[in-house]
């Protein structure tokens, strides 16, 4: 994967989003998601590289545990818990930002 494309942040397999209507999650942006990105580019190279690839890794283990439902609640609970502090992340970027 390359920095690149790393911004497709994926949200989840089960994410019922519509892809058509989604925000960025992060405070006061107003940028229309593609599919299932979990935040504009811009907002998403502000994420530490680091906790980028916590995301991914959580990503793709949430993905792998699908149809083992034993593992799949705690690869859920993980990949919602690194996403959201990957948006915290950058929420306090950018309120930091503001006067």
């Amino acid at each position: 994967m390359t920095d690149s494309t790393a911004y497709r942040a994926h949200i989840g397999p089960d994410h019922g989003r519509t892809g058509l209507d989604d925000l960025c999650p992060v405070d006061d942006c107003d940028q229309v998601l593609r599919g299932d990105h979990l935040m504009c580019p811009r907002h998403w190279f502000m994420v530490p590289k680091m906790l980028r690839d916590q995301v991914w890794d959580a990503w793709r283990q949430r993905c792998a545990a699908r149809d083992r439902p034993a593992g799949y609640a705690a690869a859920r609970d993980r990949h919602e818990q690194v996403k959201a502090a990957a948006i915290r992340a950058v929420n306090e970027k950018v309120n930091a930002r503001v006067p």
